[in-house]
């Protein structure tokens, strides 16, 4: 018998919860979450899979592989996740194509300011992080700026955390959705989202400044 969808609350609910226990470093509970999803049918593997890699941009590769490997476990080792190859030219059009989704006017000025940084950081960004993960299929753009917020929040980098509210905005993720979404986040990590509700309330106020 077919597993009926999951209800889309539910899913974003999930998807936030195990982003911000992983980027906390509680990984028993985050482990927890993923095993008894997969189990229930609340979530797909293949998500999993994607979120993981999604989630390496923000928390490195341990936790990725680590995270894969739990994965592997639960579903027997059978193949959960699509192919990570591709010319690195696609890899950048598609990249530059999820970025200015991200910055709008402001794209340009960022990744001016990425290349002041470091000389080609702008293009390793762009093709690496946009064109190779966030332009990805299994996880859709307003849900990756979901776990962005989240994630972004729970290790409190605030200027990234300013763009990708923006950028949740950007998508199509409504106020009181990024409400709920910073609460939730605030309980699991045990911070307080006042200030970042104050940045969410800043963005709706006057135009954002470009930041990265």
């Amino acid at each position: 018998m077919k597993r009926p969808s999951p209800d889309p609350t539910e899913r974003l609910r999930i998807l936030v919860l195990f982003s911000v226990l992983l980027a906390k470093q509680d990984r028993r509970r985050a482990y927890d979450v993923l095993r008894e999803s997969v189990r229930k049918g609340s979530l797909p593997p293949g998500l999993f899979s994607e979120l993981l890699l999604h989630l390496s941009l923000f928390l490195g590769y341990p936790p990725y592989l680590e995270g894969l490997g739990v994965l592997s476990a639960v579903v027997r080792d059978r193949t959960t996740s699509k192919s990570l190859g591709g010319s690195r030219v696609k890899a950048l059009r598609q990249g530059k194509k999820v970025f200015r989704t991200v910055y709008g006017s402001q794209t340009n000025n960022v990744l001016q300011a990425l290349d002041r940084l470091q000389p080609g950081l702008a293009g390793q960004i762009l093709a690496e992080a946009y064109g190779r993960i966030m332009a990805r299929k299994g996880i859709d753009h307003s849900e990756r700026e979901i776990v962005n917020v989240a994630v972004l929040f729970a290790l409190d980098y605030q200027t990234q955390l300013y763009s990708h509210l923006r950028g949740a905005l950007r998508a199509g993720i409504r106020r009181p959705a990024l409400v709920e979404i910073l609460k939730l986040a605030g309980s699991v990590s045990g911070r307080s989202p006042a200030k970042a509700l104050r940045l969410l309330e800043h963005l709706e106020k006057r135009k954002a400044v470009a930041s990265f």
